[in-house]
C-alpha cells in the first residue's frame, strides 16, 4: 500500500479578487480580444472581428486561472 506523499499542493485560488480571465486571438491576424473578465465578453469580440473579417473564422483561447501553493511548511 502506497502512502500519500506529503508536501506542497497547487490549488486554484478562488476569491473575488482573482477571477479567471479570458482572451481570444485571431489565428490569421494574431489580433486579440485583450484580457476579459468573462468568456462571453471575449467571444463577443471574436464574433465582431469575424463579422468584419469573414476570412478570419478561427481563434485560439487563453484562460488564466490563478493558483496558489499550500501546505508543505516551506523551506
Amino acid at each position: 500500500m502506497r502512502r500519500a506523499a506529503r508536501g506542497p499542493v497547487l490549488q486554484r485560488l478562488r476569491t473575488e479578487e482573482t477571477p479567471a480571465v479570458f482572451e481570444l486571438q485571431c489565428v490569421r491576424r494574431l489580433e486579440t480580444s485583450s484580457l476579459r473578465d468573462s468568456l462571453a465578453a471575449a467571444q463577443a469580440w471574436a464574433l465582431r472581428h469575424a463579422g468584419r473579417e469573414p476570412a478570419h473564422p478561427q481563434f485560439s483561447e487563453l484562460a488564466r486561472r490563478y493558483r496558489v501553493v499550500t501546505g508543505g511548511g516551506g523551506p
